[in-house]
């Protein structure tokens, strides 16, 4: 996986923190959980629907092809209720299909929102250290500890000119 920032290379996926340009990346781990649940839930749903559809097929080849049973009013009601289950299917696996986009559509809504209201992105300045980053942020400079484990800083007294801190509102 890339970062989408700065597109360093050797991110795994149980990274949260660009170890290049220190962006967040909880939210692109997060809407790729989501993809995987969506591809595994879309799987089951076409097996199932494949597994019927064959069903009906060899339910419907047997009838007709090897002469085992004729044409009866009691066959044309059991063919009309497989075209009817089929049919149901199908109806059950496209409003599967909508509720999981839905779904999806929420889920990346709400990490987006909740990532927007709760942190804001500060960039170092100049003579900036996290005691006064801290001082501006909460009124407290003992609070530079806060930043430095939100922002996976091992080292508090190394910040660095042009780099990306996430701020965590309160």
């Amino acid at each position: 996986m890339n970062c989408p920032i700065c597109k360093f290379s050797e991110i795994t996926e149980n990274m949260s923190i660009c170890p290049n340009c220190n962006s967040d990346l909880d939210f692109i781990n997060d809407v790729n959980a989501v993809s995987k649940k969506i591809k595994a839930n879309n799987l089951i749903l076409i097996l199932a629907f494949a597994a019927l559809i064959i069903s009906i097929f060899i339910t419907i080849f047997t009838l007709y092809h090897f002469g085992k049973c004729t044409k009866s009013d009691e066959n044309v009601k059991i063919i009309e209720q497989l075209k009817q289950e089929n049919a149901e299917l199908k109806i059950l696996v496209t409003k599967n299909n909508n509720k999981i986009e839905s779904n999806t559509q929420n889920v990346s809504a709400n990490v987006n929102d909740s990532k927007k209201k709760d942190t804001t992105e500060y960039i170092v300045q100049k003579d900036d250290n996290l005691w006064i980053i801290a001082q501006k942020f909460y009124g407290d400079g003992h609070k530079f500890i806060e930043i430095a484990n939100d922002n996976n800083i091992k080292k508090p007294n190394e910040i660095f000119i042009g780099s990306k801190l996430k701020i965590n509102k309160k």
